[in-house]
């Protein structure tokens, strides 16, 4: 690799491949607690148009190169073989918010969670990543927009569901970015045959293994993966004798949970017990003390 190839690298990719997340983006400036020291407030900006760093703080900045030079020691021919290994994260902002027509959506890859950017956002949600790597798997995939030609690149967790599907998540500049695959539908993690537990969606799940200080539960669990799914299941939860309820605490949830308890009187609205105030398991589980 020389220093033009090098150049090319997004300095964004290089951070998110070795687990450093922006805090905020905004107007194409990503912005970092520095990764030169130990900050509390983000000082540290990358441009990401022009691909340039820079140091509020110590007022230094410049290209990728002149970035590893920083936070390795090291010369530029050290630079360019530490950037010929290095592990770059697919990066995007515009993260598509409904289906482009013109565009076709492609998984490319799907492995065992690794990807320490994925990692450090399970933490974020309060998801260790033992727990997290029992039932998650971290997917790469791509949207091309056959109009134009142009290529977007994705990466993220992958959840699979009973057909197949993968709901994909990821988090970036503090938000929860969704995506899913076909076929949509829900999630079946087998346990008895008496007692079973219903969640909306995947990291409701995971907090409820953390509340409880578990990793596997001896319930079956039915994750919806979107409550628009209980239609598909809910004639087939009579062989239960208790059944919790774990859904969001909103119109659409409330709704759903209403829908099961007329159909199912052993059916329990936990939600509204354990968490009221909170609009799911995960927002109660990170915001609790």
């Amino acid at each position: 690799m020389n220093c033009k190839e090098a150049k090319q690298i997004s300095i964004v990719g290089y951070l998110q491949g070795i687990g450093i997340s922006p805090d905020n983006i905004s107007n194409q400036k990503a912005w970092y607690k520095s990764p030169l020291r130990s900050e509390e407030s983000p000082s540290f900006k990358v441009d990401m148009v022009k691909n340039l760093w820079y140091d509020h703080a110590s007022g230094k900045g410049g290209n990728i190169i002149d970035l590893i030079e920083q936070l390795h020691r090291t010369s530029i021919v050290g630079a360019l073989q530490i950037l010929s290994g290095a592990t770059i994260a697919p990066v995007s902002l515009s993260f598509p918010q409904q289906k482009d027509p013109s565009a076709t959506f492609e998984v490319t890859k799907i492995q065992e969670l690794q990807n320490r950017a994925i990692i450090a956002y399970l933490k974020s949600r309060g998801i260790s990543f033992d727990t997290a790597s029992i039932y998650l798997q971290e997917a790469y995939w791509k949207i091309v927009n056959s109009s134009t030609g142009e290529i977007k690149k994705y990466f993220g967790i992958a959840f699979q569901n009973d057909q197949g599907g993968l709901e994909l998540n990821f988090g970036l500049a503090g938000k929860s970015i969704k995506m899913s695959s076909s076929p949509k539908w829900v999630t079946t993690i087998p346990g008895s045959t008496t007692n079973l537990n219903i969640f909306e969606g995947f990291f409701d799940f995971l907090s409820f293994l953390r509340f409880s200080k578990i990793r596997k539960s001896q319930d079956t669990n039915i994750i919806l993966n979107s409550v628009s799914n209980l239609s598909k299941i809910i004639d087939d939860l009579s062989a239960y004798e208790r059944i919790s309820l774990y859904l969001d605490n909103d119109n659409a949830g409330e709704e759903a949970t209403k829908r099961i308890m007329v159909k199912y009187p052993q059916a329990q609205n936990i939600s509204s017990r354990l968490y009221p105030g909170f609009n799911d398991f995960n927002d109660f589980l990170t915001n609790h003390k």
